[in-house]
């Protein structure tokens, strides 16, 4: 009994780790480009997952918004308006879920378009993954990268706490690389005659945010979790975030949501209940505490390829659930996902949602 409590807990603290992936490389991003303080980012990062972990017993993941942190790495006038745009993006998100708006979404947006996004989203996650692998596999040491690969691999058909191991072993080679990485500076201030630039940043994810961190997350939580899952709505969704996205930027944290990515990585690597992100936010708390700016050097040491592995896993156990629709609406799920993969999900989603309701009345006329 007390084996079986040991393996199932280390199961949950490697299902917590599964979504670093993600996680690590966009905020090290992020704070190189002068947007967010790493420190901060992670230390805020860890108390949304506690507050999550109140609200839901089951492990919802806490990543950056991708479209704003894609934006921000890309140049500087958008990296100075990151923190305004997280703000921009609290306000409507809470707006949206208070007004009810974000509830109601559920019911505007057809399955078939959810199944799209996670398709898109998993492929995208993937594929990421695999370039990091093979752009890094030579630096970070073939055989520590086909150790990892070979624990991965048995992690996926065992209780073996892959994501885990995995960490501890991208942990230990960053500690002997980091005499030859640089941190990224720990400033970043909330600009507000940055408005300008942070429109087109807070137009770009809305969209994400709604299908991928709301609607998307609603379904996969229910898809994997049936009873737990039923607690999760995005009124619910949009009343953490939405209020986190407020405080977060003004202490020089990242904008942050929940992702459909991120929950379906911890729930691969183990994750089953609250007390795996619970885990999570205590140890990222407890380690800018412990560690401050040296934290920022130790990750941008942590081997990319590593990371890539972790993402690959996590990419393909979304898709597989964005695969869950019936032959005749292949075509609009894999429009859909062609569309996120090429970075025009919004327009993607319209068509999508067009030719549905079209080929809805047109069925029934």
């Amino acid at each position: 009994m007390n084996r079986q409590r040991t393996i199932t807990a280390l199961r949950e603290v490697s299902g917590g780790l599964g979504d670093l992936g993600a996680f690590l490389p966009l905020t090290l991003a992020l704070a190189a480009a002068g947007a967010i303080s790493f420190p901060a980012a992670v230390a805020f990062a860890g108390v949304a997952h506690l507050i999550t972990a109140v609200r839901y017993p089951l492990p919802m993941a806490v990543q950056p918004m991708k479209a704003i942190a894609a934006a921000g790495i890309a140049t500087p006038a958008a990296a100075a308006a990151v923190p305004l745009a997280g703000i921009v993006m609290g306000v409507l998100v809470t707006l949206l879920a208070l007004g009810g708006a974000l509830s109601r979404l559920q019911q505007w947006i057809p399955m078939v378009v959810v199944r799209g996004m996670q398709l898109g989203v998993g492929a995208m996650l993937a594929l990421r993954g695999s370039e990091w692998v093979l752009q890094n596999a030579a630096s970070d040491g073939p055989v520590w990268l086909a150790v990892a690969a070979i624990i991965v691999g048995v992690g996926l058909f065992t209780r073996l706490p892959a994501a885990l191991l995995v960490c501890v072993l991208g942990g230990v080679m960053a500690v002997f690389a980091m005499g030859s990485v640089t941190a990224p500076a720990a400033v970043a201030t909330v600009d507000l005659s940055t408005w300008a630039e942070a429109a087109p940043l807070v137009a770009a994810q809305l969209p994400m945010t709604l299908l991928n961190s709301v609607v998307a997350v609603v379904v996969l939580a229910r898809d994997l979790f049936p009873d737990a899952g039923r607690r999760v709505t995005g009124r619910g969704i949009g009343l953490i975030m939405g209020p986190l996205n407020l405080i977060g930027p003004w202490f020089g944290a990242m904008p942050i949501c929940h992702g459909s990515g991120g929950l379906a990585a911890q729930y691969r690597f183990g994750a089953r209940t609250r007390w795996s992100i619970v885990a999570l936010g205590v140890a990222k708390m407890g380690a800018v505490i412990l560690f401050g700016g040296a934290l920022a050097t130790w990750a941008a040491a942590f081997p990319l390829s590593l990371l890539g592995l972790l993402l690959i896993v996590a990419g393909a156990e979304l898709g597989r659930h964005g695969l869950r629709v019936r032959p005749e609406e292949g075509v609009i799920v894999g429009g859909i996902a062609l569309g996120v993969v090429l970075g025009h999900a919004l327009v993607a989603v319209t068509i999508a949602m067009m030719v549905w309701y079209g080929w809805r009345r047109w069925r029934t006329a």
